[in-house]
Order: C-alpha cells, then sequence, then structure tokens
C-alpha cells in the first residue's frame, strides 16, 4: 500500500513538472513569435489564439443570430397584421365618406410601417450573411483543414472562374513581385486580384472608396478581418488599412 501511494506521488510529481516544463515553452514561443512578428505582421501565436477565441465565441454568436432573426420575424408578421388592419379601416372609413384627413394619416402610418418591414428584411439578410461567414469559419476549424504554423493563414483555394471585367487598374506582375514574401506565400496572385477588382467595383457603385470591416464582412468580401488578402492590398498601396476600417485607392 505505502508503494503504491509512493508510486502515485511520484507519477503526480512528474505530471506537475511537465505541465511547469510546457508552460515555459509556451512562454518562450509567445515571446519569440512577438519578436519575429511585431504588431505590424502576422503572428501565427496570436492566430492560434484568435481561432480558439473565435471557436468559443461561436455557440453564442449562433445562438445570438437566431433570435435575432426570430425577433425580426415576429415584429414583420405584427407589422403585416397591422397593415391589414390599417388597409380595412381604410375601406370602412371610405365608405362612411369619412373626412379626406383621416384616411391620409392612416395611408402614411401603413407607408411608415412599409418602410420599417423593407428595413427589417434588410437587416435579416445582413444577420444572415454574417452568420454564414462565421459558420463557414467554423466549418474550416472543426473539419481539421491543415494551418501553416510559419505564415498562420490557409491559402486559398478556388475553382476557376471567368476573370471579372476589369474596373480598377489591375495588379501588374511586377507589383506582385515587389511584396514580401511572407505575406506572397500565404495567398495567391489571382485570388487578391479578384478582391481587388471587387472592392473597386463596390467603391465605383457606391460613389465612396472607404468600408469598416463590417461592411467588407457583410458583403462576403473577406472571411475575417486578418484576410491575408488585405495585407498584400497594402503592400501593394492599392488600400490603407485603419484598424478596422480601409480605404480603397482607385
Amino acid at each position: 500500500m505505502n508503494n503504491t501511494s509512493h508510486a502515485l506521488s511520484v507519477v503526480e510529481l512528474e505530471f506537475d513538472r511537465s505541465a511547469a516544463d510546457l508552460k515555459r515553452v509556451e512562454a518562450t514561443l509567445a515571446k519569440e513569435f512577438g519578436d519575429l512578428y511585431p504588431s505590424t505582421s502576422i503572428n501565427p501565436h496570436r492566430l492560434l489564439q484568435r481561432i480558439e477565441n473565435l471557436r468559443s465565441e461561436l455557440p453564442y454568436l449562433e445562438r445570438e443570430s437566431d433570435r435575432l432573426v426570430s425577433e425580426k420575424r415576429s415584429a414583420l408578421a405584427a407589422i403585416e397584421a397591422l397593415k391589414a388592419t390599417f388597409a380595412a379601416l381604410s375601406d370602412t372609413a371610405a365608405r362612411a365618406d369619412a373626412q379626406g384627413n383621416v384616411l391620409a394619416g392612416g395611408a402614411a402610418a401603413v407607408e411608415r410601417m412599409t418602410s420599417a418591414a423593407a428595413a427589417s428584411r434588410q437587416h435579416i439578410a445582413s444577420v444572415a450573411v454574417v452568420r454564414t461567414s462565421l459558420l463557414d469559419e467554423s466549418q474550416l476549424i472543426r473539419g481539421g483543414r491543415e494551418i501553416d504554423l510559419r505564415l498562420g493563414f490557409v491559402e486559398e483555394t478556388a475553382a476557376p472562374t471567368a476573370p471579372p471585367a476589369a474596373v480598377g487598374s489591375a495588379i501588374e506582375r511586377t507589383e506582385w513581385a515587389s511584396i514580401p514574401s511572407v505575406i506572397a506565400s500565404s495567398t495567391s496572385y489571382d485570388a487578391v486580384q479578384q478582391l481587388w477588382q471587387r472592392l473597386c467595383t463596390v467603391s465605383i457603385e457606391r460613389h465612396d472608396c472607404n468600408f469598416s470591416m463590417s461592411q467588407l464582412l457583410a458583403l462576403g468580401a473577406v472571411a475575417s478581418a486578418d484576410d491575408v488578402r488585405l495585407h498584400a492590398l497594402g503592400a501593394l498601396r492599392k488600400i490603407s488599412l485603419f484598424g478596422n476600417a480601409i480605404e480603397v485607392h482607385l
């Protein structure tokens, strides 16, 4: 019995030593990554932490998304019922030869409710887009897709498609060759060119070259604020990065 207790104590002591060694290794790696990759570069250690944080936040975001969609649908149903009620009241008032200003007030209320319903539909669509992008990123994590720890990004692979119509000035191959290799090796020329043309097209349609990260996510242009293609366009001086916003240089 004493021998068993002694053996268990030795095993427990070894586990404690191993845990302490692992913590020292983690701290050493974090310091080395911080020295190798300053805040303006791609830090694999921080990317892994971001992925873990996103994985823990996804269930909450999914629940909140479902709740918002459900509430918006309930509000739309109530608005449709109110519209039907106002329409019936307008018909009754017309048959009773009510005053014109009463009918005008009812019509204005119906118009305001119609506008509110349209805005709610747009909000539901934007929530669905953000939720889809989050679920797609979650599937990439759960699917066990290999992460390159040297670069911290998964190289994009896309089915060949017809090249989009050129809107802004195309990225020259000579320009592409000038960006840092750590960024160029994390994506592809075609992927960056496609994103650049998309940003130019939307900027011209909106008459605005400034985008927030939430707008880019809603448009489906990028999957996250750390999309390596944005860093590539920044290195090419095609865009300027300002924290959670960008400016497109047409």
